[in-house]
């Protein structure tokens, strides 16, 4: 009986070997292995039952048990067959196959089942090893069958998952340069903002440098730059401010109220210091001028009176003369 059984599990033996060691399989594949493993188990326990009540074939009580646990073990065996029908990864024609020759070996098994409870166990043992054995290794062929369509099932899943790693390998490849181009390009356009705002900050810098004032930088942006740019803005138009307030110094207007922006305005301080001393001094000027006008007209007046004293002589003179 054991050679004659044991084709009907090598093939469910090599199947259960070859999950898992092609590729990645699926989850339809782990559970037409747990099916068949299953089953390959279920006609173990059927089959190791019926020799053990054969061999009690002097005991009738034994014999009994083992006949009750066969009952058992069939029903386990009908399970089994029917997950293995209902596998979606398993041919249906060669799942229908199969069934239909493990239905004729239970056929002669429930003979020699029936022989063995009649103590026939010669007879019994001639029909296990008989036309038990051909029905099982038709079951057997049929399984190598499914073991063939399986592995290439496993070989076809594991192409695909093969192509789907590489795939997806060159995707994220392409995704990464893709970034990397984005992130340099970006990273190049900032560094260009950036280095074009402060090359024209620098150009009115270097012209605020040689006295040109008129300098100005347009705002395009909003950011730190722009910051910059206001306050440069800002200082060339306090410096310009200061420098009309000289201008119009110079032209004599000292109305002026030169105002220093904070106590820290240098040039603001000087301006106003400056308009303050020219006041002082043209004021000291005006009062001087006045003096020397006063001295002037003074000195008029005494050389008037000695103009008079000089006529009135000379006419005392000629009266003298005539007498």
């Amino acid at each position: 009986g054991a050679a004659a059984f044991t084709p009907l599990l090598e093939p469910l033996d090599a199947m259960l070997g070859n999950v898992g060691a092609v590729g990645m399989p699926s989850a339809s594949d782990l559970t037409a292995a747990v099916a068949l493993d299953g089953l390959k188990d279920s006609l173990n326990a059927v089959r190791v039952l019926a020799l053990d009540m054969m061999a009690a074939s002097d005991d009738a009580a034994q014999q009994k048990k083992y006949n009750d646990q066969i009952d058992t073990a069939l029903a386990a065996l009908q399970g089994a067959r029917q997950k293995v029908q209902s596998l979606p990864a398993v041919s249906t024609e060669l799942a229908t196959t199969l069934d239909q020759r493990i239905s004729a070996w239970l056929e002669i098994y429930a003979n020699y089942r029936q022989i063995a409870l009649e103590n026939g166990e010669d007879h019994a043992i001639v029909l296990v090893d008989g036309d038990g054995a051909k029905a099982r290794e038709a079951a057997a062929s049929t399984i190598d069958d499914i073991v063939k369509a399986e592995n290439d099932e496993l070989a076809a899943t594991s192409e695909s998952n093969g192509n789907l790693y590489e795939s997806s390998r060159l995707l994220l490849i392409g995704l990464t340069i893709g970034l990397v181009l984005i992130a340099a390009g970006a990273a190049t356009w900032i560094v260009m903002g950036i280095s074009s705002g402060l090359a024209k900050v620098r150009r009115v810098l270097d012209a605020v440098s040689l006295g040109d004032l008129e300098q100005r930088v347009a705002v395009t942006t909003n950011d730190e730059i722009k910051d910059l740019i206001v306050t440069v803005n800002g200082m060339t138009d306090s410096l310009k401010t200061s420098a009309q307030l000289a201008d119009t110094i110079a032209n004599g207007d000292l109305t002026i109220e030169p105002k220093p922006l904070s106590d820290k305005d240098m040039l603001g301080l000087a301006l106003k210091r400056m308009v303050e001393r020219l006041r002082e001094v043209i004021s000291d000027a005006l009062a001087s001028a006045q003096n020397v006008s006063a001295g002037s007209q003074e000195l008029s007046a005494n050389a008037e009176q000695l103009s008079q004293g000089a006529t009135e002589q000379a006419s005392s003179t000629e009266e003298a003369s005539a007498s």
